[in-house]
């Protein structure tokens, strides 16, 4: 990431309960040019059902960003984005 991330700008713009499919996710934003963090990830592989990452992007970003993730197969967008 270019700079630090301020958690009061952050939306979350979609949540998985597969790690990699996170990490698939925010390459694609990286690859874009949009700076994200995946919240939860770690707790997956431990208690996946109940767990799940979330990917968070700039509230500048958030349009953008769940346009490019629309295109990806399984993305489950984040119906409210202010639940950091």
């Amino acid at each position: 990431m270019a700079d630090i991330l301020d958690a009061d700008d952050m939306v979350v713009v979609a949540r998985y309960s597969d790690p990699p499919e996170a990490q698939l996710a925010q390459s694609v934003l990286e690859g874009s040019g949009i700076d994200s963090f995946l919240s939860g990830e770690e707790g997956n592989s431990l208690l996946p059902a109940t767990l799940g990452a979330r990917l968070l992007v700039r509230r500048g970003d958030e349009a953008v960003a769940k346009s490019l993730l629309n295109d990806l197969p399984e993305a489950s967008l984040a119906d409210d984005g202010n639940d950091l």
